[in-house]
């Protein structure tokens, strides 16, 4: 399906191209978010290839907390291709509370994070990415 443009004429008789396909997928990724998780980790089970996509969008819904605090924070993510950087790009803006976790793309479009310190003891963390739709290129 990748690089497939459908040319339409309209009634003017100018030729525009069709929008790129979109494909949700039915995929959910669950992980554990690490405490005090200083340098970027890898989220495996989802990342974007330039030479497939060029953009998509997904839901993050993280939930952390301790033996003093519980934070849960929903974030609406957009990642795109910059062809003139040459990387991805990752808007993340999130309601809820501020839960500590930081998220990011490499510029091979693997998703990462990290998450500040919560010292509170019986510390647990997980997040769940759903909703994914990938624009083809």
């Amino acid at each position: 399906m990748a690089g497939i443009i459908k040319r339409l004429s309209r009634a003017d008789g100018v030729s525009v191209s069709a929008p790129s396909p979109l494909i949700p997928t039915s995929t959910q990724v669950d992980f554990t978010v690490n405490n005090n998780q200083s340098s970027a980790l890898t989220i495996s089970g989802l990342s974007f290839s330039s030479s497939s996509e060029i953009s998509g969008s997904f839901f993050v819904d993280v939930e952390r907390y301790d033996d003093s605090n519980y934070y849960r924070e929903f974030f609406k993510c957009i990642a795109y291709y910059d062809s003139d950087a040459a990387s991805w790009v990752l808007r993340s803006p999130s309601e809820g509370d501020e839960s500590g976790i930081t998220l990011s793309i490499t510029a091979a479009g693997v998703l990462q994070y990290t998450t500040d310190n919560m010292t509170g003891g019986n510390y647990a963390g997980s997040a769940s990415i759903a909703n994914i739709v990938k624009v083809l290129t």
